[in-house]
């Protein structure tokens, strides 16, 4: 941070010690800010020692003299039950922001791309800022992604910052900066935290209130809300994306085909199929929602693009292949954690042996979801909290074994793909939270590629 006088003398409360916490207070104290700070679980405790900053409950803080209250994301202001920090702020009238909107300000001047959506958000990140290098722009990619917003490397004045942006981070944002606002889809999701459907959806509008003056909405129409949004705010910073469908202006896939038309005339681009990874139509969506903002951004041509993509890796625990052995391929999409997503990787693949379960969201034990892509499924395995409500749910319509573990279940699974023979998909995609039985879903999906990897490696031959 070069602006040391942005924030000087100014007095921030800091509430939550997570990663973004952390990053958030050493950035204020660089800039000569007052700041305390205060974590409900003692979270990072002897890191504020360091950092030479105070630890203060909400009812001890001075709150006359608090500019702002720096809530972590997953800290509710509001529903379901509001933090004692979120009450006294209210009272005092006292802004409530996040760690980004910090940066925001602290980077006045810079590019921004925020990228929202109840699926597909982290890929979509990861693979505009892939693009936009390929590109020989410098840009980084960060936010709800995993890197908190004042670690990301600074990205000079001609760079590009591509943030993933939560409903939990959007709320609380109000600093317009964005040049490319995307909007890929929404489903229901945290509804414990927004109430209802509508209010989920009014967090994760409020994405294209933080556009500056002429930056450009790009927006899924792939599901009827969407599509909905789109044709409420049709117009020239407008631009519509498909994975599924021929549109008549924008970016689209058709007959496998990812289509610019962007310009007067439709150009075909690349044969996504030709791809090894990034299967499956919600997947194109987001191809082409990257591909529009890279487009929008730089002068990407078609062979940079067709070159960049090809050596995109993606991203861990999001339809990561493992490996494959005699036919059978190891799928971690433990990231899954709806049942809108996990249809997803079900619609991707065939002959798959399914591993879900785990802590229920609302709405997630459901069989309609399911049901187109029973075609698709050999056989099912339940884990976690919700095994016998998912067993329940399917034994009638699919060969469904209760496991209980993902241990049992991926040894289940090899099993009987292996005495089945031919191809063959072990899917882990859980529908899930992962909260009953590891700390996150990165735990889950670490597990689930070691014992992946346990199968895969070659039976030593004993010498005789």
């Amino acid at each position: 941070m070069t602006k040391k006088s942005l924030f000087h003398d100014q007095t921030f409360y800091v509430v939550g010690l997570g990663k973004s916490g952390l990053s958030t207070l050493a950035a204020l104290k660089r800039t000569g800010a007052h700041v305390f700070a205060w974590d409900d679980k003692n979270l990072n405790k002897t890191a504020l020692k360091k950092l030479d900053v105070p630890w203060i409950s909400p009812k001890q803080a001075p709150w006359d003299t608090i500019d702002a209250l720096i809530l972590s994301p997953g800290i509710p202001h509001d529903l379901p039950h509001p933090h004692a920090a979120a009450v006294l702020a209210k009272k005092h009238d006292i802004p409530l922001l996040c760690d980004v909107d910090l940066f925001f300000q602290e980077q006045q001047g810079k590019s921004f791309v925020g990228i929202t959506g109840s699926n597909g958000k982290s890929t979509t990140t990861s693979l505009t800022a892939h693009l936009l290098k390929a590109t020989g722009i410098k840009a980084e990619a960060g936010g709800n992604l995993g890197v908190p917003a004042f670690d990301m490397p600074d990205v000079g004045p001609k760079g590009v910052y591509v943030m993933e942006l939560s409903s939990f981070q959007l709320e609380r944002l109000q600093t317009p900066a964005l040049d490319v606002a995307i909007f890929l889809n929404i489903s229901p999701n945290h509804l414990d935290r927004h109430g209802d459907m509508p209010h989920y959806q009014q967090a994760k509008l409020h994405i294209f209130d933080l556009l500056k003056p002429h930056g450009k909405k790009i927006i899924g129409v792939d599901d009827p809300l969407s599509e909905a949004i789109y044709n409420s705010l049709e117009g020239p910073y407008t631009i519509p994306v498909s994975g599924t469908r021929q549109l008549n202006t924008g970016v689209y896939v058709d007959r496998g085909w990812l289509v610019d038309h962007l310009g007067t005339l439709p150009k075909d681009v690349l044969n996504l199929s030709l791809l090894g990874s990034l299967k499956g139509s919600h997947n194109h969506q987001n191809i082409a929602a990257s591909y529009a903002a890279a487009r929008i951004l730089s002068d990407m041509s078609h062979t940079t693009f067709i070159d960049a993509i090809q050596t995109y890796k993606g991203l861990p625990h999001r339809q990561e292949w493992v490996g494959t052995k005699n036919n059978i391929a190891f799928i971690n999409d433990s990231k899954a954690t709806t049942l809108e997503a996990a249809t997803k990787s079900l619609s991707a693949f065939s002959n798959v042996y399914w591993i879900v379960g785990g802590d229920p969201k609302e709405g997630s034990v459901e069989l309609d979801p399911i049901r187109p892509f029973f075609s698709h499924i050999k056989h099912v395995y339940t884990i976690g909290k919700s095994t016998e409500a998912y067993h329940a749910l399917l034994k009638d319509s699919l060969p469904t074994d209760a496991m209980g573990t993902l241990a049992k279940a991926v040894k289940k699974a090899f099993e009987d793909a292996s005495a089945r023979g031919g191809r063959a998909t072990i899917l882990l995609a859980p529908a899930c939270a992962s909260y009953d039985q590891y700390a996150h879903f990165e735990e889950r999906g670490d597990h689930f590629r070691t014992l992946a990897q346990k199968l895969l490696k070659p039976k030593k031959v004993s010498k005789k």
